[in-house]
């Protein structure tokens, strides 16, 4: 299996980035969680929100919008998402 392709775009909210996947991420319904309580149950959202400061995370089929504090800088928590992903993608068969 080749190695995930994930493109990161910034987002009209500088708080948020949109993290998106050559393939499907998230195959059911969208996902929303405002916090790592309330995304304890979902592998994925669990291990972003334990990736550094984040606020809220948004998974849809192939695009994951991160939102982080305002005191974090996305040079630095930004390959840590993006190494969860692939983590992730890599973990997952290609849908």
């Amino acid at each position: 299996m080749s190695t995930a392709s994930i493109d990161i775009e910034d987002t009209p909210n500088p708080l948020a980035r949109k993290f998106t996947a050559d393939r499907v991420l998230n195959p059911g319904p969208a996902r929303s969680y405002r916090s790592a309580d309330d995304a304890a149950d979902d592998p994925l959202a669990a291990a972003l929100f334990a990736a550094g400061p984040v606020t809220s995370v948004l998974i849809v089929a192939d695009f994951v919008t991160v939102n982080k504090s305002p005191a974090a800088r996305w040079p630095k928590l930004q390959p840590k998402l993006e190494a969860v992903l692939r983590a992730h993608l890599n973990d997952s068969p290609p849908v």
